[in-house]
């Protein structure tokens, strides 16, 4: 019976009137996911759409060239670990919109300032990523290239996913706060991505 439990925390499982997914990886640390509707996106997206592919049922598809990520996560359910959070998204059949990078700043404030700490990842795979100074108006300085946190990959249920932030939990906190701000770097938009929801795996 105790292997049998622990092949299913393995799996996981759906909570929270199945709007997050709970599990552990290998070494019995805690992973979670947010759905798209649960993780608090804010921006112009078309409404919440049935998709039965996904493990939520539900998804977001973007319309604009950025949105924000808000939400709050209950420390219990994360182990005591530095955690990656990634975006498992899917993009349309024609890729050719998303060249530039997207730019992911924290958001420290209800008046939506950043801090200092910004990164940046692709939406599509590059086989040699080339970013030139005038492809796009990021706040970074242009005379520096933009530090590229990886790049997307393959996940086993179908989507992509791509890290976009990595937190630290600690016992003294009762909730973690996420705010994140995404916008793309080009004169394209985020139109027709799709956006799952965000999953949190320990480092």
């Amino acid at each position: 019976m105790e292997e049998e439990v622990y092949s299913i925390f393995r799996r996981g499982f759906l909570i929270n009137d199945g709007q997050e997914w709970f599990s552990l990886d290998k070494n019995g640390k805690k992973c979670y996911m947010l759905s798209a509707t649960a993780v608090g996106i804010e921006g112009e997206t078309h409404p919440w759409r049935s998709l039965p592919k996904s493990r939520f049922g539900e998804v977001v598809e973007l319309k604009e060239r950025e949105f924000k990520i808000v939400r709050e996560i209950n420390y219990q359910l994360l182990s005591f670990q530095t955690y990656a959070t990634y975006l498992v998204y899917k993009l349309p059949r024609d890729q050719s919109r998303y060249e530039a990078p997207v730019e992911v700043i924290e958001v420290v404030d209800e008046e939506g300032s950043g801090s200092d700490h910004i990164e940046y990842f692709y939406l599509r795979s590059h086989q040699t990523p080339v970013i030139k100074p005038k492809a796009y108006q990021c706040t970074h300085n242009p005379l520096h290239r933009p530090k590229i946190k990886g790049i997307p990959e393959q996940r086993d249920d179908g989507w992509m996913e791509e890290q976009i932030w990595q937190l630290q939990t600690a016992a003294t906190s009762n909730m973690i706060h996420v705010s994140l701000k995404l916008t793309t770097c080009g004169a394209e938009t985020l139109k027709g991505v799709i956006i799952e929801g965000i999953e949190l795996r320990p480092v």
